[in-house]
Parts: C-alpha cells; structure tokens; sequence
C-alpha cells in the first residue's frame, strides 16, 4: 500500500467538486437573484435618467418652437404691414410703423442664437435693413427692408421644419426608452 494516501477511497473527488449543500445552493441563488435585481435596476436607473433628459430637451425645444411661433407671427405681421401701406403711405411712415415689430423680431430671434446660430446673422441684417430705411426717405429702403423681411420668413419656416424634425426625433427617442423600460420593469 502506498503510504501517500491518507486513508480516503482510493476515487474521491477533490473538495471542489464535492455536491454543495442545500444551505449552499440556497445561498448562490439568492446571490444570483439579488445579482441579477441590482443589474436590472442600474439598467433601469440609466434608462430613467435617459427619459429624463429627453423629457428636459422636449422641454426646452418647446420654447424654442414657440419662440419660432412669435418671430414668425410678428415677421408674417410686418410683411403685411408693408405691403399693406408700400403704395399708400410715405416711406418714412412705413419705416416708423414696423420698426417696433422688427425690433421685436430681432430680439426673438436673439434668444434663438443658442439653438441657431444663423439666427444672429438673420437679426443682424434685419437690423441693417430697418436702419438702412430709417436713413432714407427712398421707396429702396422699404424695398429693402421687405426683402430682408421675405428672407427672414424663408429662413424661419426652415428652422420651423428643423425643429419639428427634431422633435419628431426626440420623441421616437422618448418612446423608445420609455418602451424599453417598461419591458425591463415588467421583467422584474
């Protein structure tokens, strides 16, 4: 008899290998449920802060669309003003009525540089324009002033498209998230 052994069955398995007790299996499960919960919830927590900021860039895209719904309504009401009073009244009188509104126009559009940067460009020639036609009593500053009035509008209805793409975009992205975390909480 070789004097190595230690008196155990010639065949018995090393100690790793042995059958885990009840008490034992028990505990690796549980582990490996608390394991998988603790996983879920961190995906659920990243998903939620997602929907979080998609929420805050919905909300922030609002107020850019409605100040985009402003400048177009007072761009809109000043190229009626023009046209209107371009054969009736004297270009100084015409000048004087819209300056309010395009000035009310350039500050909107100043609060949209953060979205667009363009939007800086388009109020600066705008308000080159209202002080071109200030500047002169010619019918060409008028002219000049609706044509950059025209432009704006162009412009505008561009950026309307953008951000209702944008939008439109985010909010499959919203719908998305929101899915996939749903599904993650009902698994659960």
């Amino acid at each position: 008899m070789n004097s190595s052994f230690s008196g155990d069955a010639p065949h018995a398995a090393p100690h790793w290998l042995r059958p885990l007790s009840l008490r034992a299996k028990a505990v690796i499960a549980f582990a490996a449920v608390a394991l998988y919960f603790a996983a879920a919830g961190v995906v659920v927590s990243m998903e939620r802060d997602k929907l979080t900021r998609v929420v805050e860039d919905l909300e922030r895209l609002a107020q850019v669309e409605a100040t985009l719904a402003r400048v177009n309504l007072f761009a809109s009401h000043t190229v009626l003003k023009i046209n209107e009073s371009y054969f009736n009244a004297e270009p100084r009188d015409i000048v004087n009525s819209v300056a309010l509104d395009v000035e009310s126009i350039s500050a909107g559009l100043g609060a949209l540089t953060g979205w667009y940067p363009h939007a800086a460009q388009m109020g600066a020639r705008l308000d080159r324009a209202l002080a071109t036609a200030r500047a002169s009593s010619a019918p060409g500053g008028v002219i000049e002033l609706r044509r950059a009035m025209h432009d704006l509008a162009a412009d505008l209805d561009q950026l309307s498209r953008e951000a209702r793409a944008r939008h439109e975009s985010m909010w499959n992205g919203y719908r998305v998230t929101y899915d996939s975390v749903t599904v993650m909480a009902a698994r659960r």
